[in-house]
């Protein structure tokens, strides 16, 4: 596909839309790779001002054993060649957006490429680490099973925490 020399005709609400859009898909995978990160003993978010956003696999990962969690992430990690693109490839697909987004006449079917490649790297890495999780309960006793579910509970009861929006600069 030929890109043409962009032009500021490009609608700002189509932008605004497309970039909501890019930011729900990078939303979902930093989600899923910060839950892991986080409960790695990483520096993470500081949980006293994030919203509660926790996705659906936070409370999965938090509630393994410190060992399990270190396991996932580096697990995670080595894979990651193979479950996501390269922050370089990353880049140039950003990249491409912009000159797509630019591009007249605007090409709809470009754009869908483009998050349709991105929205497949979200999956990867969320298969990835469903199957990276379900290994190692697989590979649990009934009785380390039975500890895990109460530290899920537990986990699932904890109750949420307010968040307020930070001043603006």
């Amino acid at each position: 596909m030929a890109h043409q020399t962009p032009t500021p005709k490009a609608s700002r609400k189509m932008r605004w839309a497309l970039g909501l859009s890019l930011a729900v898909n990078l939303l979902f995978v930093g989600a899923i790779g910060g839950a892991v990160y986080r409960n790695a003993d990483g520096p993470g978010l500081d949980r006293h001002r994030a919203p509660e956003l926790r996705s659906y696999g936070t409370p999965y990962v938090r509630a393994l054993p410190r060992k399990d969690r270190r396991d996932l992430h580096a697990e995670l990690k080595k894979d990651n060649g193979a479950v996501r693109p390269s922050r370089a490839e990353r880049r140039a697909q950003y990249d491409n957006m912009l000159a797509v987004l630019r591009a007249d006449p605007f090409e709809v079917d470009a754009v869908r490429d483009i998050l349709k490649a991105q929205g497949a790297a979200a999956y990867g890495m969320q298969t990835a680490a469903h199957s990276a999780w379900l290994d190692r309960i697989s590979a649990m006793s009934e009785a380390e099973r039975q500890s895990y579910a109460d530290r899920l509970e537990r986990e699932l009861k904890k109750p949420k925490r307010k968040w307020r929006k930070p001043p603006r600069d």
